[in-house]
């Protein structure tokens, strides 16, 4: 896993090289067993921010989200 503040968003990766999965066929109808996945994607569009799920048999499963900074934020040490 790992976080990195950008000049305008958070980026935060995480890798998992279990099982792979098709994302296409989970992630846009959430499917039960990829729930978690549908919701984390929902919340993180609710503020902005860009959510990615590749995964490919042999290589697991990465997780992507970048999230905005609020303007006033930009800039500031946290």
């Amino acid at each position: 896993m790992s976080i990195q503040k950008l000049a305008d968003c958070i980026c935060m990766k995480i890798k998992d090289y279990g099982k792979s999965f098709q994302v296409q066929r989970v992630l846009p109808t959430g499917g039960s067993k990829c729930l978690r996945l549908f919701g984390m994607r929902e919340w993180l569009e609710m503020v902005g921010a860009r959510f990615d799920v590749e995964s490919a048999p042999g290589n697991g499963t990465t997780v992507t989200a970048q999230i905005p900074l609020d303007k006033t934020l930009r800039g500031m040490d946290r």
